[in-house]
């Protein structure tokens, strides 16, 4: 099941969200310009997920801008998947257009993979370490 978020906004940005049944994460794949005019739709698409109760997932690989609204919004969720101890992964390919900024803003934080599979072994296995059980996606 996917839904998409943004509904109002121009076309430079879209944020969808994909479930599956026997993931161990909910992911939500933005695309387009990340900034100030779509801080409001981003929040939801990411309470939304977290709201879940699976690790989340944030590919950024369709992305073509990622500004300081991006970063404060993937703190914020990271923090509070912190706090109901489930995953927190960014996927953003090595050159794309948000890989170099979040390089250096995630330097200490939550991981950042190059592809969905390391980034969903990386929640399966803190999940494991953590002790908690999945929840599956209703």
């Amino acid at each position: 099941m996917s839904n998409v978020v943004a509904s109002s906004l121009p076309l430079a940005f879209c944020a969808t969200i994909v479930r599956d049944a026997h993931a161990d994460a909910t992911v939500v794949a933005l695309a387009g310009e990340i900034d100030l005019f779509v801080a409001d739709v981003l929040d939801d698409a990411l309470t939304t997920a977290l709201d879940d109760g699976l690790g989340i997932l944030v590919d950024l690989s369709a992305c073509s801008f990622f500004g300081s609204t991006g970063l404060n919004a993937l703190a914020k969720a990271e923090r509070e998947t912190r706090r109901r101890q489930t995953g927190f992964a960014v996927v953003a390919p090595p050159g794309g257009a948000c890989r170099f900024v979040l390089d250096l803003a995630l330097r200490d934080g939550p991981g950042l993979f190059d592809d969905h599979p390391g980034a969903l072994q990386a929640l399966r296995t803190a999940a494991q370490d953590a002790g908690v059980q999945p929840a599956r996606s209703r």
